[in-house]
């Protein structure tokens, strides 16, 4: 072989030769087919461990640092623990702790496929308990609405609220609506439909009323024919927007009112409606019905509504022979969708 040959193979073999740095950005590529923010979310994790346990960037990284023991895991996630803001306020709740230890598990996972010997159980640690934070609150159908309206009177106001109203109508998450393309907005057989990439990269499809459908085609008809339906990408700039309307409209911070809000209330209110839990599930797009029953449904957990307090109980209808069709009509103007979609299932048969 020549020595031109040589230096020329040298440079094709040094060009495919695989690298810690590469074998990374092909996981998170992989993870990014199936959601761009997860991939985000998860290289951010990476960098951190790998700052703080090898005092390194990730494309400075040798074979040998990815060897990691057990006792450096925990050591790490104490130290997750233990972080404090100048405030003396914990950094990290235990659930982002854990997603911070989950996202390096993942990872380890996948690069025995890149020809590393690696052990991922060394990130299987036992959770740390969920309970050192306040789980988002719900919204009912009627306060999502008033939200809406009062989002709609602020700074892209008409952006943000045709958002929030797919996010309750449709109750696909934050990320797959800000990644809504245009190509994603059609009619089929004259429904109007929307469909969108959710979690692990899943197709969600939902129809939508044709008001909500027409003023989503004006929104994208003012603004231009573009890939991406929205410019908005940050959850923060809803939560914002969505604590300015809660502040006017007195809704309390104790309930702690987020964008999340509206797919928890919309999939609670389809519980309501339809008191069907398979329904629900396939609303809320879910892998597991103790998934929406659990975490999604607060509807689920009134007391007062439960078998067990209800069951041989006689309930009193009398007064309504005193009431006036009006008064009647009133009364069930104010009782929450489910009860009220009930009653017009029964006057309708």
């Amino acid at each position: 072989m020549s020595k031109q040959s040589i230096q020329d193979y040298t440079k094709v073999v040094g060009f495919h030769t695989p690298t810690v740095h590469k074998a990374i950005l092909s996981i998170l590529k992989e993870r990014g087919g199936a959601s761009k923010n997860t991939a985000t979310s998860y290289q951010q994790h990476i960098e951190q461990f790998f700052g703080y346990t090898r005092r390194k960037k990730i494309n400075e990284l040798h074979s040998d640092d990815l060897i990691v023991t057990r006792q450096e895991v925990v050591e790490y996630r104490d130290y997750l623990v233990n972080l404090t803001d100048k405030f003396g306020k914990k950094r990290y709740t235990n659930s982002s702790i854990n997603t911070k230890i989950y996202a390096m598990k993942s990872l380890y996972d996948f690069l025995p496929d890149y020809k590393y010997q690696v052990d991922s159980s060394v990130f299987k640690l036992i959770p740390l308990k969920a309970k050192d934070s306040k789980p988002i609150g719900f919204l009912n159908w009627n306060e999502m609405q008033q939200i809406i309206r009062k989002v709609k009177e602020q700074r892209k106001g008409w952006e943000k609220s045709i958002i929030l109203t797919l996010a309750a109508q449709t109750a696909i998450r934050k990320d797959a609506l800000f990644n809504l393309e245009r190509a994603g907005v059609l009619l089929l057989n004259d429904v109007p439909i929307i469909k969108a990439y959710d979690k692990r990269g899943i197709l969600d499809t939902k129809p939508i009323p044709i008001p909500i459908y027409n003023e989503l085609m004006e929104f994208i008809k003012v603004h231009g024919e573009r890939e991406r339906v929205f410019t908005i990408r940050s959850q923060a700039t809803l939560n914002n927007t969505i604590a300015k309307a809660c502040e006017e409209l007195q809704i309390s911070k104790d309930r702690k009112i987020t964008f999340h809000s509206f797919k928890k209330g919309s999939v609670d209110t389809t519980q309501k409606v339809f008191k069907d839990v398979k329904i629900t599930q396939q609303h809320a797009n879910h892998a597991n019905p103790s998934t929406t029953l659990n975490i999604y449904t607060d509807s689920i957990h009134d007391y007062k509504m439960m078998p067990s307090f209800l069951l041989g109980q006689e309930i009193d209808l009398s007064k309504l022979e005193e009431m006036t069709k009006e008064e009647i009509i009133n009364v069930i103007q104010g009782l929450d969708m489910g009860i009220k979609a009930e009653i017009a299932r029964k006057i309708n048969k």
